[in-house]
């Protein structure tokens, strides 16, 4: 009686995990470019082959401001443009690396997430999400 994971308080605490949101990553876009560019990012089910979401997007490289990416899409019936700052950082080898900067922490990431329910792209850490561990 009362063992680990036992009652209902287990599953309050429990954290969503990174596999149950949808996520974009710094390489997906090819921000080498000085140019503008657009596109389109979709996920789909693997099992079904059917598209959860999709996402359009917009680079605008760095002129007088920072370069950023403006990601459009729709939740519940809302046209939501968010602009996310890049941010450029220099190699041991001599070359650069692009980094998303997270809207919430203001903290260079290489990867930001969509919860469920969620108006907003953020890091993992102001997301609250955790790794699926077994």
């Amino acid at each position: 009686m009362g063992g680990l994971g036992s009652g209902r308080r287990f599953m309050l605490d429990r954290k969503m995990t990174v596999a149950q949101c949808l996520s974009i990553e710094i390489a997906q876009f090819n921000c080498h470019r000085d140019i503008c560019f657009s596109g389109n990012i979709s996920w789909i089910n693997k099992y079904t082959n059917e598209e959860l979401s999709s996402i359009s997007y917009l680079f605008l490289p760095a002129d007088k401001a920072e370069p950023m990416i403006i990601l459009s899409y729709t939740i519940e019936d809302r046209l939501i443009d968010e602009p996310i700052i890049l941010r450029k950082s220099k190699t041991r080898f001599g070359g650069s690396r692009w980094w998303f900067t997270c809207p919430l922490c203001k903290k260079r990431m290489g990867k930001l997430y969509l919860k469920p329910k969620s108006n907003y792209f953020a890091c993992r850490r102001c997301h609250a999400l955790r790794y699926h561990v077994s």
